[in-house]
């Protein structure tokens, strides 16, 4: 009997230990994960239209939003492995009134949720009615197509535009917006191909190269790499300009990667990227030839109007360099004016929501 007992007493014993181990065991895998979520900014104006959701988690993860009706918050990505910091897509607020989105996210063992809040739009705001920023003021040009592009993995969301000259067949300027949520890691697609927006017979045939310059884009492919599809869209013909090869792949290359740096130190960064065939004192028009020996007119210079955003706070510088080899590969600085300065040599107005003593100066220490 004495036997019998402790053998039984042993089983319990062993039992209880056991669920003990389990229990710990359970405990453990949940605190090993140190699963944290944090929004930044968690309230923004009625005029922003990015924050970030960094993720901490070591395991599979969802994003959620209860009211899936709430269409002007979209997510870079809804799911995903591990820590990762996610870009939020924000629709400007032309409502007065505050709107909030819950945000969740679980990572299969508990859900936890941040909430964004976006200020409604307040009278008095020099911007006027809000719209794209980047967008020079239409003009009637003969020959012309005003061209918009969404991006391909995310209609809702616009990618770029241009005033196309179907003659000449080249773009005038192309405008578009710039911050973290467009750049990432897909790399350089170098999918050529006609601009489906446009007839082919209007744009020149570049699958190879310009004899005697570079195929230049306008929006650089460097700049839409958070995916593949995206940044297929850069290699449109439309995009592309006969270049000075010494010019595209050094001094204007090393501007672009600038502007990119100037992207990260604001809230968007508002782009216009042209190109000019003539000139008060040089009105004629020089051609190249495309791959069907069609013409494509050649630029006399290529400019950069850069609107730079934090908050409520503007500011903006622009450049303009000649078409032909630089009298230097590095100092973009011998290039710069103010955007007003800018206007008058290209004849368009950019940035005509932002009031003229933004477009009038140049302030040093948001441009280094």
């Amino acid at each position: 009997m004495k036997k019998l007992s402790f053998l039984l007493i042993s089983l319990l014993f062993s039992t209880f230990l056991f669920n003990m181990n389990c229990s710990s065991d359970n405990d453990n895998e949940y605190e090993e994960d140190n699963f944290i979520i944090n929004l930044s900014p968690e309230k923004i104006s009625a005029e922003t239209t990015t924050s970030e959701l960094k993720i901490t988690t070591t395991r599979k993860w969802t994003i959620s939003i209860e009211d899936k009706n709430k269409s002007w918050v979209s997510f870079s990505s809804n799911e995903g492995v591990s820590s990762s910091t996610v870009s939020i897509i924000i629709e400007p607020n032309k409502n007065e009134k505050t709107r909030i989105v819950d945000i969740s996210v679980s990572n299969g063992l508990e859900i936890k949720t941040v909430r964004l809040i976006q200020e409604g739009f307040k009278e008095g705001v020099p911007l006027g009615k809000l719209g794209w920023l980047e967008l020079p003021k239409q003009k009637n040009m003969q020959n012309t197509l005003f061209i918009s592009h969404k991006l391909p993995d995310n209609p809702s969301q616009r990618n770029y535009s241009m005033l196309y000259d179907t003659q000449n067949k080249i773009a005038y300027w192309v405008a578009y917006p710039l911050h973290k949520y467009y750049i990432g890691k897909s790399g350089r697609t170098d999918a050529w191909n006609f601009d489906p927006q446009i007839l082919q017979e209007q744009q020149s045939s570049l699958f190879k190269g310009i004899p005697g310059f570079d195929r230049g884009h306008q929006i650089p492919s460097a700049d839409r790499t958070n995916s593949k599809n995206n940044n297929k869209t850069t290699f449109y013909f439309s995009n592309m300009t006969p270049q000075n090869s010494i010019l595209n792949q050094n001094l204007w290359a090393n501007l672009e990667k600038k502007v990119r740096t100037w992207s990260y130190q604001c809230d968007t960064l508002y782009v216009v990227t042209g190109a000019i065939i003539t000139t008060a004192t040089d009105p004629t028009i020089n051609y190249a030839y495309d791959n069907n020996k069609n013409k494509i007119a050649v630029p006399k210079y290529y400019y950069k109007a850069l609107l730079k955003r934090n908050g409520d706070i503007f500011t903006s510088i622009a450049y303009k360099m000649n078409n032909e080899k630089p009298v230097t590969n590095t100092n973009i600085d011998l290039y710069k004016m103010t955007v007003s300065e800018l206007e008058k040599e290209t004849g368009f107005t950019f940035f005509p929501k932002i009031p003229e003593a933004i477009k009038n100066e140049i302030n040093p220490s948001q441009w280094k």
